[in-house]
């Protein structure tokens, strides 16, 4: 795995702009929400791993300091609750819309149950237009690029509260 945060912001970006544009080719086929939900999806964990990186967690437990007692990029999984909490708890201050958080946690239970990669007939149910998660997963973007593209910073041992 990179361990490089510019890397991960980079692809972050790319699976962005994947999902920008297969919405913005056909904005209301409700059969193409699915793919753009993976997509942004996608998207927001590459975010949130890179921004915890840049902040110095551990890409592995091999990466992991004597003393360190943060959980590694592998513990966190794919887990989008999971990485955004300690992205949280690492600094990250960003303004989503008001749906953006709650949007970004229905996002991670579909993600979790494998719904967005492999449906079944519920998820289109729940899933709303995509546009606004596509615009909170750039705020995301956006809000992580300087400390992405600035390096790792010191590794931390525990996150600062």
């Amino acid at each position: 795995w990179e361990r490089d945060p510019s890397v991960w912001h980079r692809n972050a970006e790319h699976f962005w702009r994947a999902a920008r544009t297969q919405y913005q080719e056909e904005p209301y086929q409700l059969a193409l929400f699915l793919p753009t939900y993976f997509l942004v999806g996608h998207s927001i964990e590459l975010t949130l791993k890179g921004f915890l990186l840049s902040e110095g967690y551990p890409l592995d437990k091999r990466a992991r300091r004597p003393g360190c007692t943060l959980p590694t990029m592998f513990d966190l999984g794919h887990d989008l609750d999971a990485l955004t909490e300690q992205a949280r708890l690492a600094g990250l201050v960003v303004t989503l819309s008001e749906i953006g958080w709650p949007s970004i946690s229905r996002l991670n239970e579909l993600h979790d149950a494998q719904e967005t990669r492999f449906p079944g007939r519920d998820a289109m149910i729940v899933l709303s237009d995509p546009r606004s998660l596509l615009e909170d997963a750039k705020r995301l973007i956006d809000a992580t690029r300087a400390a992405c593209t600035a390096g790792i910073t010191t590794p931390k041992t525990e996150p600062t509260p």
